[in-house]
């Protein structure tokens, strides 16, 4: 009778264990291939050498990891998107620096001769479950202006 019970608690602990450490493990390699994969779209977008290929080659790949909705919002064939994006850069080439990655948002620099040095920009985003970017909203960052130092003789 005790062997039983000892059974069927061992048999209740292992249905519930195995699928919560199943569920974590996966969750946990959805976060290290969703930052990867966040990390791929940065470069894509913004590390180019020329427009034709950024346009010929790269959005390709883009599309490959990022649902169809997000993909017509930042294709550099969006001519929204080219006016107040791409265009900024005036055909000049592009080169990124990840400067931080979490699995919500990458951190970024561009380096253009369009465009000041040393402004950063963030890309929040968010994956589905097969691992394609499904969200998106990217923004320039600010730092906080030093406001400790005294003035004061």
């Amino acid at each position: 009778m005790i062997k039983n019970i000892k059974s069927i608690i061992i048999s209740a602990l292992l249905v519930v264990t195995i699928p919560i450490s199943c569920f974590a493990v996966f969750n946990h390699f959805h976060k290290i291939d969703g930052m990867r994969t966040a990390e791929e779209a940065v470069m894509l977008m913004y590390n180019f050498e020329s427009f034709t290929t950024l346009y010929q080659e790269q959005m390709d790949k883009l599309e490959d990891i990022v649902t169809p909705e997000i993909y017509e919002e930042i294709t550099v064939k969006n001519i929204d998107r080219a006016l107040t994006t791409y265009l900024k850069f005036k055909q000049n080439p592009s080169t990124v620096r990840i400067l931080e990655t979490t699995d919500r948002y990458v951190i970024y620099t561009i380096s253009s001769d369009s465009l000041t040095s040393g402004r950063k920009f963030v890309m929040y985003y968010s994956t589905n479950l097969f691992g394609r970017i499904d969200k998106m909203k990217e923004a320039e960052l600010r730092d906080f202006y030093d406001t400790t130092s005294s003035t004061e003789e």
